[in-house]
């Protein structure tokens, strides 16, 4: 009986020092950086290094049939350097119109410490030394007009607020060539870190568009300082083999890796994240069913080395005098598995217990269920320590 509080304690003590560092995730991150698209001029067949190859999963045309395109205005984007503020009940962030990339999020519901409580968490940062960063663009297919994630974008305003009241809030930016009109759209909802992504193309040619959707999570390596114990930091993926099959695929990628490992798979029911302490992104296709082709990169920006894990669905057709609307859901936010489970099969694998998982996670999850009924930390864990010595 003794040997079995014993380790029921050292299991909450885990549970424990788990919930503590959240509140103290990235803190001691080093200020991060600037301008994410690499300069380098990309011709029409060679595409930025920051972004992918046009082919994508086995359902698309192969490369030979959709060279890679690269934006003809990137240079042009964003001139006035004014990024656009949005602000929900529980994401403050920053998105830039060249390419509609976020460069900033913070999540307004978690303090990097308690002797810092008007202090967020922050997750995307975009600063001198170092980019963590959500990227996303469309890619046509012989040479078929489309904006990538360096391509201007047009906003209304500069700030977009979720006011009292409202439930929903839609962030559009639009951008137009050669009789191809495309409006992003990012929506956002009260009480939510899921954020829909939404492209709709209009093409107002005689001719058909083809092109695909690609999303991904930019971020450079850093020291997270210290820790009281080791914690994963880096991407991670899953899906089924496409084609069938019921084996899920879960894969680590550590950053370093990610430039060496030039990653191609084709799954279903799949998303790609980058993980760290108890806070995560996540791309995920809004069609679980639909085949992506998930990959890698390995960029510079400013002088340093940043790593991509991403994601590109097959050739969509637009038909002339016509339009389509393509979509895809962006976590950004804590690891609450509840949260995580609606949106993906196995996204809630994210939060990992390590070896105590068995022990840890019903603790946790009880720990969670007296905290919604005493609506206090500290009273749900006497409660689970009462249950311990019961």
């Amino acid at each position: 009986m003794e040997q079995r509080r014993l380790i029921l304690l050292i299991a909450l003590g885990f549970v424990l020092i788990l919930l503590w560092q959240a509140w103290l995730a990235d803190n001691q991150q080093p200020a991060t950086g600037g301008d994410a698209a690499q300069t380098t001029q990309a011709g029409v067949d060679q595409p930025p290094a920051d972004r992918p190859r046009a082919g994508g999963p086995s359902t698309a045309p192969d490369q030979a049939d959709v060279p890679a395109i690269g934006s003809a205005d990137r240079s042009a984007a964003s001139d006035s350097g004014e990024l656009v503020r949005v602000e929900t009940d529980v994401l403050s962030m920053t998105i830039d119109p060249k390419g509609g990339v976020i460069r900033e999020a913070d999540l307004l519901e978690y303090p990097v410490s308690l002797d810092q409580p008007e202090e967020p968490v922050t997750l995307f940062e975009d600063r001198s030394g170092f980019t963590y960063i959500a990227q996303s663009g469309l890619i046509g297919a012989k040479n078929a007009p489309a904006p990538d994630h360096h391509a201007a974008f047009q906003v209304e305003k500069p700030v977009y607020r979720l006011e009292d009241g409202q439930s929903v809030l839609e962030v559009p930016m639009t951008w137009e060539r050669d009789g191809i009109k495309v409006t992003k759209t990012y929506l956002f909802k009260r009480g939510s870190y899921a954020i829909d992504l939404r492209y709709r193309v209009e093409n107002t040619t005689q001719a058909e568009w083809r092109g695909q959707q690609y999303r991904q999570l930019t971020r450079s390596p850093s020291s997270q300082g210290m820790q009281l114990m080791y914690t994963y930091t880096g991407g991670v993926y899953a899906g089924t083999p496409a084609g069938g099959g019921d084996r899920v695929t879960y894969e680590k990628v550590d950053l370093d890796e990610m430039g060496k490992l030039k990653l191609q798979r084709d799954l279903q029911n799949g998303w790609a994240a980058i993980i760290q302490h108890y806070f995560l992104s996540a791309w995920v296709p809004a069609d679980a069913e639909q085949v992506n082709q998930y990959y890698t990169l390995k960029s510079r920006n400013d002088g340093f080395t940043v790593f991509s894990l991403g994601l590109m669905s097959p050739v969509t057709t637009v038909a002339p005098q016509s339009s389509r609307t393509l979509e895809s859901i962006l976590y950004v936010g804590p690891k609450i598995q509840s949260n995580l489970a609606p949106l993906a099969q196995g996204l809630e694998l994210t939060v990992d217990f390590g070896m105590l998982t068995f022990i840890a996670e019903p603790i946790f999850h009880l720990l969670q269920f007296f905290h919604k009924w005493v609506g206090n930390w500290g009273w749900a864990i006497v409660l689970v320590l009462s249950l311990i010595h019961i």
